[in-house]
């Protein structure tokens, strides 16, 4: 039986993990604290990924595959550098230390490594140039991930939407009540929080599978889009509107006459590996998401 070993183990690396121990791996969940509630299937540890650590004697030689999906507790500078360039430098000098030769490490990374360019569509070759000290941080760890000599990929998500993951949902009450005016029109590039632990089980998997991966993936789903479009539908769904109301402009282009800002990225390579997105654009996961809210409690307007 493989091991996997998750390097933080948050919303997205249980949804990952609790897949692939559901596929017959063995999984093991290094984080700060024990869950009182564990997942079936997970064994944990509790490793401060933001300091040198070892791994346990039990996990020696036994990483056949590593997933490093760590995220901030503050958003600082030196809370990025911490937990990002931090847990890469430190996962990978324990699992070298207790002779570990995986098949795959996965950087959980982020499309803030590329400066915003809505002219460009921004594939997985174009150099990385980020223009935010976030994006400068992540790239950082992406780099020390690469220098480490190891199989590595770099999965770079963009803006993760879904269950208890809320903004552009709540930018969106706010314009119907009037707290709020539509945004300045910009790409955005998004992936729902199912689909891209999805991907992370599937990469591990092709890996394990003796599949040899690039070293970068975009997670994004096919859809880049105005941050207005997006804003207008949800609006329009709030509204009881099916998605042909006068809420639903999605079907626009941006006006010829105003700056559109952002990025485009592309998510080609991930779909030719044979990467199947259960909600391939913002539609069907805003609506899928908004579905679930409404079911679950009162319209919030």
């Amino acid at each position: 039986m493989a091991t996997v070993i998750f390097a933080g183990f948050g919303d997205l690396g249980s949804m990952a993990g609790s897949l692939l121990a559901q596929s017959g791996l063995r999984v093991v969940a290094l984080k700060r604290t024990v869950p009182e509630v564990p997942l079936a299937g997970v064994e944990y540890h509790a490793v401060d990924l933001r300091t040198p650590f070892t791994l346990p004697a039990a996990l020696h030689v036994q990483a056949d595959a590593v997933v490093i999906a760590v995220s901030p507790q503050r958003h600082d500078a030196a809370d990025y550098a911490a937990t990002y360039v931090g847990a890469v430098e430190h996962t990978l000098r324990a699992v070298r230390v207790a002779g570990g030769k995986p098949q795959i490490v996965l950087f959980v990374s982020s499309t803030s490594v590329w400066s915003e360019s809505a002219d460009l569509w921004i594939t997985e070759d174009v150099p990385a140039r980020p223009d935010s000290w976030n994006g400068e941080i992540i790239l950082r760890a992406e780099q020390s991930l690469f220098a480490a000599g190891l199989p590595a990929t770099s999965l770079r998500l963009a803006g993760i939407y879904g269950p208890g993951r809320l903004m552009m949902v709540r930018k969106a009450e706010a314009f119907l009540a009037g707290r709020e005016t539509l945004p300045a029109p910009a790409y955005t590039n998004r992936i729902h929080r199912d689909d891209a632990a999805r991907m992370i089980a599937f990469l591990v998997n092709r890996a394990l599978g003796g599949v040899a991966l690039e070293r970068i993936y975009n997670g994004v789903d096919n859809e880049p889009s105005l941050n207005v479009d997006v804003l207008a539908y949800i609006a329009g769904r709030l509204r009881g509107e099916t998605g042909n109301g006068d809420m639903d402009f999605t079907q626009r282009t941006a006006p010829a006459n105003v700056s559109v800002g952002g990025k485009r990225v592309g998510n080609a390579r991930i779909r030719s590996l044979g990467f199947q997105f259960a909600y391939p654009d913002f539609r069907s996961g805003y609506a899928a998401l908004l579905g679930e809210l409404q079911a679950g409690c009162k319209p919030p307007l």
